[in-house]
């Protein structure tokens, strides 16, 4: 997974002019954002010659107010030609390196890790998790397996948070989602990768994180990795859980 980190830290272009100092023209300015990059991923999608062979992704006649609604930009970008996702992501802050970490999402195939390989992620990740301020004390050596892929471990996955609750509260957390640029990119960002990674937020975390520095992006990085390789972290009443889910071909 080593190339998938390349540039890692490698500074990006910001293209958002710099929000205003007042609270009600920091939400317009919010707002206008939203808008003006929905318009600007629909001209982009206009112009793709996959999506437009497709014929599942044509402009609808007025562009929704809501990106969470808009589902042409929310179901297409993962569908699109590799100079559509760059022109779209390179008016956000770290435009280039969030691209370039969709960009691996899609084209890396996944690799299932071992039960073991969780383990040493997850002892990667503690001492991150620690370092950042985490809203409770959590014994990172109680550790329980479950299978998401069986009934009996989706059930019991449902029953836990996941791992990140635990900066919800923090310092870190406070330090890092302040910049209104950043947020607003990370908020109309979200459904998109959701939707792109099939449902999941590791992915959106990964790939924002690019915008908020070292702190986060170790953890989160740690984090994708580990979903990528088929492993979830969570916190159960008294355990931490590694949910296993299968990834990559099946055997046989």
């Amino acid at each position: 997974m080593k190339g998938l980190f390349k540039g890692l830290f490698s500074p990006g272009k910001a293209a958002t002019p710099a929000p205003p100092e007042d609270p009600q023209e920091r939400i317009a300015w919010r707002k206008a954002r939203m808008f003006a990059w929905q318009a600007a991923w629909h001209d982009h999608f206009d112009r793709d010659k996959t999506l437009m062979a497709l014929g599942e992704f044509d402009r609808p006649k007025s562009i929704r107010d809501d990106i969470d609604s808009d589902y042409r930009l929310i179901f297409g970008i993962s569908q699109a030609e590799k100079a559509t996702r760059d022109a779209c992501f390179d008016q956000f802050p770290q435009g280039a390196e969030m691209a370039a970490r969709f960009d691996a999402y899609l084209t890396k195939k996944p690799v299932q890790m071992t039960q073991a390989e969780a383990r040493e992620g997850l002892e990667e990740l503690a001492p991150l998790l620690t370092a950042a301020g985490p809203s409770e004390e959590i014994d990172y050596a109680l550790v329980e397996i479950v299978d998401r892929d069986t009934k009996e471990g989706l059930q019991a996955l449902g029953q836990t948070d996941d791992v990140t609750i635990v900066l919800e509260a923090s310092e870190f957390e406070q330090r890092t989602y302040t910049d209104l640029a950043s947020n607003t990119a990370r908020s109309f960002l979200t459904e998109p990768l959701y939707a792109s990674a099939g449902n999941y937020y590791q992915l959106r975390d990964w790939v924002t994180s690019a915008m908020y520095g070292r702190e986060s992006d170790a953890i989160y990085g740690v984090l994708y990795r580990m979903w990528a390789g088929g492993w979830q972290v969570a916190l159960g009443e008294s355990s931490v859980i590694l949910a296993k889910r299968h990834v990559g071909p099946k055997a046989g």
